[in-house]
């Protein structure tokens, strides 16, 4: 009976998570940053329900940039998808994780026109969070 049971059960698959070397070697930029605003965007799409999310950053401080001011405002765009159908759930990644709230400064990881992590369709212009833990919670609020 408990074999039935698990065999019925949604399974979820998640893409293993990034070191943060691998994820500094990927990224186009790695900023510190505070967000002063977060702008979401629902849509269905099948059986899925797709929230697409862009940060406003507040861009303090820099590891990795192209720029020689990586200082002032930034935006990257990330996602999260909840599957909303009955039966099995694909072997898919839910999106991102450990997202930022307004006021919470976080170590932020994009890529810019080059491959996200898990879609190489990321052509236009736009910086988005690669991996799924793009968004690095801080110790404290601030860098050291």
């Amino acid at each position: 009976m408990i074999f039935a049971i698990a065999l019925t059960a949604p399974i979820k698959g998640e893409k293993a998570c990034l070191s943060r070397s691998t994820m500094r070697t990927q990224a186009s930029q790695v900023v510190f940053g505070t967000a002063v605003g977060v702008y979401e965007h629902n849509e269905l799409k099948g059986d899925c329900g797709y929230t697409r999310l862009i940060a406003e950053l507040l861009v303090s401080d820099e590891e990795k940039d192209n720029k020689k001011d990586a200082s002032g405002l930034g935006y990257t765009r990330y996602w999260k998808l909840e599957w909303i159908a009955v039966g099995r759930v694909p072997t898919s990644t839910a999106g991102d994780r450990g997202l930022p709230s307004e006021s919470e400064t976080r170590r932020a990881h994009p890529a810019r026109n080059d491959f996200d992590g898990s879609s190489r369709d990321n052509k236009v212009g736009g910086s988005n969070i690669i991996d799924a833990t793009g968004f690095a919670r801080l110790k404290t609020n601030l860098r050291k």
